[in-house]
């Protein structure tokens, strides 16, 4: 379900330059200890086992307008980051600095949930709902990773439950990227407009010498 997960990395992504000073883990670090993480460390399921931040899958967690969020948004996709984090990462994550890179990062999956809420509600708001034929496109390319149907159907009930709900979710994911995708072609900066923040931040541009 690689089109859902595309969407949620983007807006965590932004999210995630917000907050890089609670600390990423160092890139040496994570270097010199990808042996040991693959031999001995504990692993993001040892993590996810005990953590005590996540909530019940029916709890609500935030509410944008009258829509309610629950804790099972939360819960996967924390769950998913967290697992990207020790692919990325690995022991590193077991340092005093990884664990404040995990504890942003749960702050950070709340933002992006809440930020997808907010700009569906919007696209909708537009009518600029994505179309029926581009969502079963999109749901047929995804079948493509699967080997039979009986594997993309068990994965479709496994992490939703059914196919409506799957293909609701496929819906939203679209919306959400293409009014994104909508908003960044109509910002454009001219050649002037570049020149004059040029010109008023030009002692921001200048380096000292031997710098």
């Amino acid at each position: 379900f690689a089109l859902i997960t595309a969407m949620s990395l983007s807006i965590t992504a932004c999210s995630n330059d917000k907050k890089d000073a609670e600390g990423t883990p160092a890139a040496t670090e994570t270097a010199a200890t990808e042996t040991a993480a693959a031999t001995s460390s504990p692993t993001a399921d040892d993590t996810l086992k005990k953590e005590e931040s996540k909530v019940a899958d029916d709890a609500v967690v935030a509410k944008v307008g009258d829509t309610e969020i629950y804790g099972k948004a939360y819960n996967d996709l924390y769950n998913y980051q967290v697992m990207m984090a020790y692919y990325q990462y690995g022991s590193a994550l077991q340092t005093a600095e990884g664990e404040n890179y995990l504890k942003a990062l749960k702050s950070n999956c709340l933002d992006t949930i809440i930020s997808q809420e907010v700009i569906y509600q919007k696209a909708v708001e537009e009518g600029k709902v994505a179309a029926n034929d581009e969502i079963e496109k999109a749901m047929e390319d995804d079948k493509k990773n699967y080997d039979t149907e009986e594997a993309y159907e068990a994965a479709v009930k496994e992490n939703y439950g059914s196919k409506d709900a799957y293909k609701t979710e496929v819906e939203r994911s679209l919306t959400i990227n293409n009014y994104l995708d909508e908003l960044q072609k109509s910002v454009k900066v001219s050649d002037d407009e570049i020149q004059k923040y040029y010109d008023a931040h030009k002692d921001n541009f200048v380096q000292e010498a031997g710098a």
